[in-house]
């Protein structure tokens, strides 16, 4: 369980570093996400 929870907040820190590589709005399913206010909140779910 620790070791998942570990991995799980690496690629989470992973994924908000790379909004503006990403660009969700773009992508098929993500589009409600407009800007990285809401990508982070998405992230935190």
């Amino acid at each position: 369980m620790a070791v998942e929870k570990i991995w799980r907040n690496a690629v989470i820190r992973l994924l908000r570093d790379s909004y503006a590589q990403i660009m969700p709005s773009m992508l098929p399913d993500l589009g409600h996400i407009r800007d990285e206010r809401q990508w982070r909140r998405y992230l935190q779910a």
